[in-house]
């Protein structure tokens, strides 16, 4: 991918403390998406620039929590079928 290539597009990543879902929200932002990520607990050495919501989906609450935090700080999420 070229940098840049998702600039203007949303994601919402979820498990993006650690791991897989970590490397996925740092790669959508490297080329240029908007990126929420959410996790149970807020990584350490978060970038300023990513968006992080804590709380678990598993929950009627987590659930609530993520779904509006992803329409108010990202006005919803994009959707692509490539």
């Amino acid at each position: 991918m070229i940098g840049g290539e998702l600039r203007g597009l949303r994601a919402l990543v979820s498990g993006a403390s650690k791991g897989i879902g970590s490397a996925i929200a740092k790669r959508l932002r490297d080329e240029g998406a908007t990126v929420l990520g959410t996790a149970r607990t807020v990584p350490p050495g978060l970038p300023t620039d990513v968006q992080f919501v804590a709380a678990d989906r598993c929950s009627r609450w987590g659930a609530a929590t993520t779904s509006n935090s992803a329409s108010s700080r990202l006005s919803g999420v994009s959707r692509s079928d490539r």
